[in-house]
């Protein structure tokens, strides 16, 4: 299966795209070039950004791109919707917030 070329990035379905995967809440908009399976892909990879960034978890970046065997560059340029996260990304930060959780508990 090959990926999608997207002439959008996520951020471009953000009213506001700079505060993409910095606020809980956004407001969406469907570009004139996008796609609905493309807004929902961005608001789930807004979701897990927000989500990790607003746990404010010490080290947890890092262990996600420690598992995902992706740079730090590559998580913000993913967490700020300036490109489409991988799935190996969306697995790794899935992965290691499940354990954050865990090791909380």
């Amino acid at each position: 299966m090959s990926t999608p070329t997207r002439k959008l990035m996520p951020r471009d379905y953000a009213t506001d795209p700079l505060v993409f995967g910095r606020l809980e809440a956004l407001s969406w908009v469907l570009p004139e070039d996008g796609t609905e399976a493309d807004l929902r892909i961005a608001q789930a990879q807004h979701d897990i950004a927000w989500t990790i960034y607003a746990s404010g978890q010490r080290g947890l970046v890092a262990a996600i791109t420690y598992r995902g065997r992706f740079s730090v560059k590559t998580w913000s340029d993913y967490s700020l919707g300036k490109s489409w996260m991988s799935r190996q990304a969306y697995a790794a930060a899935a992965s290691e917030f499940a354990r954050s959780i865990r090791a909380e508990s």
